[in-house]
């Protein structure tokens, strides 16, 4: 049975937006194995940065999920503040291995592309629905839906952020970690490939090959 719980539309207190995103990551890792394959232990999330409640959380129930064997990938509209967007580095790497970060992580550098709405996506049955990216922070919060046991909305977010992952690029070299740059962003394959290559422990950190020279 699923449900879904729209808010008022106004600012909500940063407290309340913890205790939100903390309540919907422990439906989460409180359901049993469905026997669902990778799907089961993967989470997508698009956001406007690192900022956005759906990372910060992330990055708070870290070692639940890794105890959980999850994998995850993340699209960005900006990049930055430095400090949360390496903070989600760091959490990337413990989720999906050191050097899958490139592979792992897209920003939307097309300004079309802000007409889509901050997503989360946690295994086959969950799934939260955030306000439009390009929506001023001042009237943000319109939109907040969370629906658990809800395997056809969570279908449709799958096909919405595989469609993003195509339509964005890897994220700059500049803003990766030392080690992290080093290695093949994988700017060919789409979104389900590569969360396959996750679970199964697949090569997403192939170095990148030399041009050759002459």
């Amino acid at each position: 049975m699923g449900f879904i719980t729209p808010l008022a539309a106004k600012q909500h207190p940063l407290q309340e937006k913890a205790e939100r995103f903390s309540a919907i990551y422990s439906a989460y890792l409180s359901q049993p194995s469905y026997n669902c394959g990778y799907r089961e232990t993967h989470i997508t999330i698009l956001a406007r940065s690192a900022l956005s409640p759906s990372c910060r959380t992330l990055c708070d129930r870290l070692p639940e999920l890794e105890a959980r064997g999850v994998t995850v990938q993340m699209i960005f509209a900006s990049l930055g503040p430095a400090e949360a967007l390496n903070a989600v580095f760091r959490a990337v790497q413990r989720l999906n291995g050191r050097g899958a970060v490139p592979a792992s992580m897209r920003c939307a550098h097309n300004p079309s592309l802000l007409d889509a709405h901050e997503q989360m996506t946690l295994g086959v049955r969950t799934v939260w629905t955030g306000d439009c990216m390009r929506r001023s922070s001042d009237n943000r919060n319109a939109l907040d839906l969370f629906e658990e046991n809800s395997i056809g909305s969570v279908r449709l977010a799958d096909l919405a952020f595989s469609a993003m992952w195509m339509a964005c690029r890897p994220l700059p070299v500049e803003v990766l970690p030392d080690m992290e740059a080093k290695c093949s962003p994988l700017a060919d394959l789409d979104a389900i490939t590569i969360a396959e290559k996750l679970a199964g422990g697949g090569n997403v950190v192939s170095q990148p090959k030399l041009r050759a020279i002459g």
